[in-house]
């Protein structure tokens, strides 16, 4: 899934955009590669067409001038899949919690649209995009984005998930459309084929695309790490990679990494300095709802009961959302929302790949939504 507020946007040479009408009874346009909804069609009018194939042409072109194997290999897939004649568009999904995204591509055929006519592979573009030459505003988008998201999803059709699998659809979009200064990072890690996101020299690339990639340094310093944790079973240093950055002032982080330790996993010396520091003072009531994350950070990463882990964490919502309102405290605000990002990210690892199905899964989903209304942004404290 691609967010839409963490753009760089860049120029687009302005052409005629006139609507493509479709035959009576038809919903849609069948290219070589699959088909366009007459409901992409109405949003992005005849412009989507080129913009498809621009995307994949300068994607893959992209990845064929790389020169790791990775890139080799997601070329070959991009090629098999475009080449497939059963790549959907579609821009109608209505019932879809699209938040800032974007579009959303599919993984497998757990992902089918049945309600929808649709299967795997496809992407679907928020119903209420369109198209403006100029940076976009609400509902309008620049075309450029529109490239840079197609590639971004198409990658996601050819299987990778965010934090289950190396980040190849934001590290290869950055890579093959982008110009900031992660470039050099990002394209080391499109171009290199990783196993798993347990690796130590993924965890090293990461740490060192991360400070200079927004949506990096937004998620994947703590959520990679549990996702390691997960995998991994102690045979690799990995955790140092993140240690310093997180750890400090981060109590669910820290004392699951010092029950991890005990458990056997290996942490390399900066994870150790880092453990061995304090951090600010915590009232009586911060300090229990910390430990009741741990807990259940405990039950889901350590000893892989997700009921347990998703009883616990239903457990301290009611809790977690008192507190957030009786006090007033900045900086216990700003703690709050620290510990309850820890919450977020372990649910968002997890959700969509283990307990999704699960009955508690719903009414925690629900009751973040009520809480989340009265944490502060970090940003804004």
């Amino acid at each position: 899934m691609r967010y839409c507020f963490l753009l760089i946007l860049l120029a687009c040479t302005s052409l005629e955009n006139k609507p493509i009408e479709l035959p009576p009874g038809e919903t849609y346009l069948v290219k070589s590669y699959g088909k366009i909804h007459k409901s992409c069609l109405d949003n992005f009018g005849s412009k989507l067409v080129g913009i498809i194939d621009s995307s994949v042409a300068e994607g893959l072109q992209c990845l064929r001038n790389l020169k790791g194997s990775g890139a080799k290999k997601n070329e070959a897939l991009l090629s098999k899949l475009y080449g497939s004649g059963k790549l959907a568009f579609i821009c109608h999904e209505t019932d879809y919690k699209w938040g800032n995204a974007g579009a959303h591509g599919s993984t497998g055929k757990s992902h089918d649209l049945p309600q929808y006519q649709t299967a795997h592979p496809y992407i679907s573009f928020k119903p209420d995009m369109v198209l403006s030459d100029s940076q976009f505003k609400g509902r309008a988008t620049h075309p450029d984005f529109v490239k840079e998201l197609i590639f971004h999803e198409l990658l996601h059709d050819i299987g990778y998930l965010h934090f289950i699998d190396p980040e190849y659809p934001y590290a290869c979009e950055s890579c093959c459309f982008q110009h900031g200064q992660e470039k050099a990072e990002a394209c080391h890690i499109c171009e290199t084929e990783f196993k798993s996101i347990a690796e130590p020299e993924y965890m090293k690339s990461l740490w060192e695309w991360a400070p200079k990639n927004l949506y990096s340094k937004a998620i994947s310093r703590q959520l990679v790490l549990r996702s390691a944790i997960w995998k991994a079973k102690g045979k690799h240093q990995f955790f140092d990679y993140f240690a310093e950055d997180f750890i400090f002032g981060n109590m669910p982080v820290k004392n699951l990494l010092k029950e991890a330790k005990k458990r056997g996993y290996i942490l390399g010396p900066r994870t150790e300095r880092s453990l061995s520091l304090e951090p600010g003072l915590l009232s009586v009531d911060m300090q229990k709802f910390s430990r009741e994350v741990t807990k259940a950070g405990i039950s889901l990463f350590l000893e892989k009961n997700l009921k347990k882990g998703l009883n616990q964490y239903l457990k301290l919502e009611t809790d977690a959302l008192a507190y957030a309102m009786k006090n007033s405290s900045r900086d216990e605000k700003i703690a709050v929302t620290n510990i309850w990002d820890t919450v977020l990210y372990d649910l968002d690892f997890l959700a969509g790949n283990y307990y999704k199905k699960e009955p508690q899964y719903s009414q925690i989903v629900k009751k973040y939504d009520l809480v989340l209304k009265y944490l502060p942004s970090k940003d804004k404290n």
